[in-house]
């Protein structure tokens, strides 16, 4: 009897502790269910977010102002984003915002003109987290459900880049709590109920459990087919990478590069491009970012499978799935845009030329009028017709001076805009005129070549107009809407009503070009100039240069100017 009871104990606790370990083992499996399909679905946003953003035009995310809800570019955008909503039903809302004032803005809501409660172009979201903000630099992803006056969702982001490749904003996706929490739901009905069967077997438990491995298949399929979809429909050529290896290709790659699939799964990049960095230069920075997995874009020779040639960007950016981590090339024929670009260019050195040979016929017929004028003058001394000679002789003066401004000022434009250490222009351009004192040492400024001549204008018209000025004062700081310098003379200062007149073309004493001109330098980078003098006390000239077009000391390329 004693042997009995003691196996009867053994059985028991046998099957107390097989109980104990199955309902373990499914409590940890419901949790790491759990979590593994939260971890899918953030995947699934941060794809759907990444495929977007490769078919959204960046330079119209740019330039879209409030108000402009009914253009046709803003209307476009919407569009795209709603197909893009339409084959993908998990996804609730779509959106496209950028930096504003403060924090974030919309600027197209997918949901406008189909509800009332859509976002417009420049409305501030209110709750920025840092998901949002890290999606600048890549996609990401909620890790928790966020809360906001649309509902409580989960939210995919990737950044948008413009055709220079710069990121101008980001698309996120959200789906909705309640859909998730379905599948979660779902989920911990399923272990309960498997928890309860362990109480009198686990055969049904792993034949459910095979079901739903089957069914979660099925799903993944499907998810994969939309977004194959997306891959394949993308107006550029997209190539997946592993290791520097290409595993996949869309279809517009294969007609971009005229080759079959084969032909390209298995190679490298380097394989279709030529590198003109040379081992050397900003190209080969670029690779080694884009290699640790920093988004950026690289410009490209590429080669076809027929030996022939295209001029192409490169946008490279990584991508995680699950465990493995790829890169995903984007490449775009720039061939046409590089070949208007040479064009302008080759137009304006035209024009530059002609400029410069008319330039100099009209300046030799000047100098034909002004020494024929003085001749005249001497012969009509003392008549009435020495005042008609001066004053054809002024105006010949006036116009030789005019002729001569412009010439300063043809190639405005006409260069690219580059880094331009602030203290060393300030110096070329204003310490042979006057006396002056700055403390801009380190700051770099990114502008026309022609920024020199803005100083340069400044400091005479302190010389000319200042009456009793003596020096000036070139001061830079910081402020909420960028780096502002301040240049400012102890002159007289200029009056009220023409501190706006003063950027007018032909206002003034002199060819009236000086600061309309100064103004036009400074906005070909989006630099602005406004005078703030106290008539009287002085002039005071504030250039306002926008986050992105500033670096302070000691900031180097690799940090966002500006920031």
């Amino acid at each position: 009897m004693e042997r009995i009871r003691i196996r009867a104990r053994l059985i028991t606790a046998f099957i107390l502790l097989i109980l104990v370990v199955s309902v373990s083992a499914l409590a940890y499996s419901h949790s790491q269910a759990t979590q593994a399909l939260k971890d899918e679905v953030r995947h699934e946003l941060m794809g759907v977010a990444t495929s977007t953003s490769t078919q959204i035009d960046g330079d119209i995310v740019r330039s879209l102002s409030p108000g402009e809800e009914g253009s046709p570019a803003f209307l476009a955008v919407r569009d795209q984003l709603q197909k893009i909503r339409a084959v993908t039903p998990d996804i609730r809302y779509i959106y496209l915002m950028r930096k504003g004032e403060g924090g974030l803005v919309f600027v197209v809501d997918g949901d406008y003109g189909l509800f009332p409660n859509a976002a417009k172009i420049g409305q501030p979201y209110p709750e920025v987290n840092q998901e949002m903000l890290a999606a600048f630099a890549g996609p990401a992803a909620d890790r928790e459900f966020t809360t906001d006056q649309w509902g409580i969702v989960l939210s995919g982001y990737a950044p948008v880049q413009d055709a220079s490749g710069e990121v101008v904003g980001i698309v996120g996706v959200d789906m909705d709590r309640g859909d998730v929490a379905r599948k979660i739901t779902y989920i911990s009905w399923f272990f309960y109920l498997i928890a309860v069967l362990a109480l009198v077997g686990a055969g049904g438990g792993i034949v459910h459990l095979e079901v739903q491995r089957k069914n979660a298949c099925v799903s993944l399929r499907e998810r994969e087919g939309r977004y194959r979809a997306l891959f394949e429909g993308a107006n550029d050529a997209i190539l997946l990478l592993e290791n520097g290896t290409i595993t996949d290709c869309n279809n517009t790659t294969l007609t971009l590069f005229g080759c079959r699939k084969d032909q390209i799964v298995g190679r490298t990049l380097a394989d279709f491009t030529l590198n003109p960095g040379n081992g050397t230069g900003k190209t080969d920075k670029e690779e080694r970012n884009a290699a640790a997995g920093t988004p950026g874009n690289l410009e490209r020779t590429c080669e076809r499978c027929d030996g022939t040639f295209f001029e192409s960007e490169i946008g490279i950016s990584p991508v995680d799935a699950g465990a493995k981590r790829y890169e995903q090339a984007i490449i775009r024929d720039i061939s046409e845009r590089k070949r208007s670009a040479e064009a302008l260019t080759l137009a304006n050195k035209k024009l530059n030329l002609m400029s410069s040979i008319t330039r100099h016929d009209i300046l030799n017929q000047l100098t034909i009028i002004l020494g024929r004028s003085r001749l005249l003058a001497e012969e009509t001394a003392g008549s009435l017709g020495f005042g008609h000679v001066a004053a054809l002789e002024a105006a010949a003066l006036k116009i030789r001076d005019q002729i001569e401004f412009t010439a300063m000022y043809q190639d405005m434009g006409v260069r690219a805009p580059e880094w331009q250490d602030l203290s060393a222009v300030i110096t070329r351009a204003v310490d042979a005129i006057l006396p002056y004192r700055e403390t801009v040492s380190g700051i770099s400024v990114y502008a026309d070549p022609l920024l020199g001549h803005v100083f340069h204008n400044l400091a005479h018209n302190t010389v000319r107009h200042g009456v009793s000025a003596t020096r000036a004062v070139i001061t830079a700081e910081r402020s909420s809407r960028g780096l502002v310098i301040v240049y400012e003379d102890d002159g007289a200062g200029i009056p009220p009503d023409d501190k706006e007149r003063i950027f007018e073309r032909g206002f003034g004493k002199n060819t009236g070009y000086g600061l309309f001109l100064s103004r036009e330098i400074l906005a070909i980078t989006g630099i602005s100039i406004r005078e703030t003098g106290v008539s009287g006390k002085g002039a005071r000239f504030e250039i306002l240069v926008p986050d992105g077009g500033y670096r302070m000391p000691g900031q180097s390329d690799d940090i966002p100017a500006g920031a």
